[in-house]
């Protein structure tokens, strides 16, 4: 807009502005009272090109719709990881500008945001409410065009030949306009396609806040924000969530990793080993809390050489804080907020060199993106509606996937892909999902039930049986998520072996094996497994070549008991957090984690090819499912003959002997292969196979 109220212009102004507006295409705007302008004529020819500007403007917004173009979405995912009480939720507070919270309480399992990046890694504000992705889209898209038609000033003019100048001259004379002007659209476009229709129908108005907004953004980057609880009971539930389009921010306490480095330096290595079993290429970010309780320089450069040291040469794609590389962290003090700035610029700069924020996206996408938002009631939907959602924008099936797989990584949506069933499920609310998961999978010691309403609904016996013995009953599900979500997060939990069903004598009810706590049956089965030192078998699945992550365990021991429970002459599991004895009918099966293995004992020299054989396929469908290709391990074997080429282990303190699976394989070892011509394969087909299916098959 251009106000000149009161301006001594006049006719002559008034005639100079109208020639000018041959080559003006962006003013909309033009006021002239009090001015000394008498020529009806001028004030008329004014107008019209005043119109003809806000019609071309509202024409570049409505093509900007129906446009089959693509433009960077900017989009990126930050996730936030580490050790409970580290800092995690403050600092992510302090990139978002907020006051530093002393009463904030620890997450529980992960908390979602979305904000935007503004230049020069100014702060970032939170999104409270859900924008538009397609009109934000179309508004990027639409100053494209605007800076299209702007480019065609008197300077660009003057650089065309005398046959092109007149062309854009003629282009924007009145008579031109009113000649050629387009009709407003209404209803649906002759020969337009369904998808076309779909985007005019959303495209309702020209939206000039927006457009405004847009201009002022520039090319911002959009960050969705994982806020990942700390607690290892979310472990198992967190490898479900860590993809590989994203930047990772490992969040640490440098008072702690000072006072207790060992215990410090376990965690950060989980974290980094996690991180890059399921996103190698991720940029990861180490960020060191608390540095006001850092007392000097000397401590920090401690810090350094320390974080330098966990790094090692395995983690190369750990972002430093100097152009030396030789500051492996950033510090920062969450009480100041000042001292979050560098890393804020620096999130920034990593993140606009990964090619995915550059990924070009049609509005199409946006628009669907919407339509599987708008209803905030609706939380997921079957695979099958999306995409008859999608071909309502005239995208294809196989489309749709892309789509699909693109709005995971980037933590817009979940749709995880491990069977046909998870497949067939699109979760459009990820929050509501982790907080469903997270009324289970809890610490008790620091998230406490509401036990007043538990004992309401008469459910004190069943609350107490669920943090003691990890027994979860159906009336607890019910209270916790009502009807009509209970049996889509019962098979969820299912199908990504978070939960498996208690088939000992009692109906609708659970085993949750992340809340196994230690306790007496640790114990009681070491113990149960020295005395028959003599007389079992046992075998290792040795992990330290990469690293066994929390989370394993529990579901080998969930497919194990719901295995066992499959055989009506088997007897109840007893189950503690590192050890399990599991009957299959007669045959008793031992599983014990240690730090880098899991250990399987069997008693039956009969059974043991068969244990080793439903173990091995168990731990492929984890990786299958859940983990990924990052997930790798070794097999070693009991050599009950003493054989050469022995392995020692301190496993339990007994006199063992072990071999290679190769060397086993050689020697033909007993009882674990019967023939030279076995091959060190999976024994049940793994990929696709659904849950009752691979049971089934062992």
């Amino acid at each position: 807009e251009l106000h000149l109220h009161d301006n001594p212009i006049g006719n002559e102004g008034a005639e100079a502005f109208a020639d000018a507006f041959q080559y003006n295409f962006t003013l909309i705007n033009l006021y002239f009272a009090q001015c000394k302008v008498t020529r009806e004529d001028i004030r008329k020819d004014i107008k019209e090109y005043l119109k003809r500007n806000r019609n071309m403007e509202k024409q570049l917004w409505e093509d900007s719709w129906k446009s089959s173009e693509m433009r960077p979405w900017r989009r990126a995912k930050l996730m936030v990881v580490g050790q409970g009480r580290a800092g995690k939720s403050c600092t992510v507070r302090s990139l978002l500008g907020q006051e530093f919270d002393p009463n904030m309480e620890s997450t529980i399992g992960a908390c979602l945001m979305k904000t935007e990046s503004k230049q020069n890694g100014s702060d970032w504000q939170e999104q409270k409410e859900q924008q538009s992705f397609a009109a934000r889209h179309a508004a990027g898209l639409y100053l494209e065009k605007l800076n299209m038609v702007r480019g065609k000033n008197k300077d660009d003019l003057a650089a065309l030949s005398d046959g092109e100048r007149e062309e854009v001259v003629k282009h924007a004379t009145i008579e031109y306009y009113k000649k050629n002007r387009k009709k407003k659209v209404s209803g649906d476009a002759p020969g337009a396609s369904a998808g076309d229709n779909a985007m005019l129908d959303v495209a309702k108005k020209y939206e000039q806040d927006l457009i405004l907004k847009a201009s002022e953004e520039g090319d911002a980057i959009r960050y969705s924000i994982w806020d990942y609880g700390g607690q290892e009971v979310f472990y198992t539930l967190h490898h479900l969530f860590l993809t590989k389009h994203g930047m990772y921010m490992v969040v640490f306490n440098m008072r702690e990793l000072l006072d207790n480095p060992v215990e410090a330096k376990e965690y950060l290595s989980f974290w980094l080993n996690s991180i890059t079993m399921h996103a190698p290429q991720a940029p990861v970010m180490m960020v060191g809390t608390f540095l006001d309780m850092v007392e000097s320089t000397g401590e920090l450069k401690k810090v350094n050489a320390i974080v330098k040291q966990i790094l090692g040469s395995n983690f190369s794609q750990v972002v430093k804080n100097d152009d030396k590389d030789t500051k492996y962290f950033f510090p920062v003090n969450n009480t100041d907020k000042n001292t979050v700035n560098s890393i804020r610029a620096k999130i920034e700069t990593v993140t606009r060199e990964q090619n995915y924020v550059n990924t070009m996206i049609k509005i199409c996408w946006m628009a669907f993106l919407d339509k599987l938002l708008e209803d905030s009631d609706e939380s997921w939907y079957t695979l099958k509606k999306v995409k008859e959602m999608a071909s309502g924008f005239g995208i294809s099936g196989s489309e749709c996937d892309r789509i699909l797989e693109l709005f995971h990584e980037l933590g817009i949506l979940i749709h995880l892909t491990g069977t046909t069933n998870l497949r067939n499920i699109v979760t459009t609310n990820p929050q509501w999902l982790i907080d469903s998961l997270s009324q289970v999978i809890r610490d008790e010691s620091l998230h406490k039930y509401d036990e007043e309403k538990i004992e309401t609904a008469g459910l004190t016996e069943e609350l107490s049986r669920l943090t003691k013995d990890a027994i979860l009953s159906r009336d607890l599900t019910l209270h916790f998520w009502g009807h009509e979500k209970e049996d889509f997060l019962l098979d969820l939990m299912r199908r990504t072996l978070l939960l498996s069903d208690w088939e000992f004598g009692e109906e609708g009810m659970y085993l949750v094996p992340s809340l196994l706590r230690d306790n007496r049956n640790d114990v009681d089965i070491l113990r149960e497994q020295v005395a028959d030192e003599q007389t079992d078998y046992m075998c290792q699945f040795d992990f330290s070549g990469s690293y066994l992550p929390t989370g394993i365990f529990q579901r080998l021991v969930c497919l194990w008991v719901n295995h066992s429970g499959r055989n009506k002459a088997s007897e109840e599991p007893i189950l503690s957090k590192s050890n399990a004895k599991v009957w299959y009918g007669g045959n008793v099966v031992y599983l014990r984690k240690e730090r880098t293995k899991i250990c399987l004992t069997v008693r039956d020299e009969d059974f043991a090819k068969k244990a080793l054989s439903i173990t091995k396929s168990m731990l492929w469908k984890i990786k299958q499912d859940v983990m990924g290709e990052g997930l790798s391990w070794d097999i070693i074997l009991e050599n009950v003959n003493y054989g050469k080429g022995k392995i020692n282990t301190d496993s339990l303190n007994l006199n063992r002997s072990f071999a290679t699976f190769k060397k086993a394989q050689k020697l033909k070892l007993a009882p674990w292969f019967e023939t030279a011509n076995q091959e060190p394969k999976r024994d049940i087909p793994i990929e696709n196979f659904e849950l009752n299916s691979f049971l089934d098959a062992l």
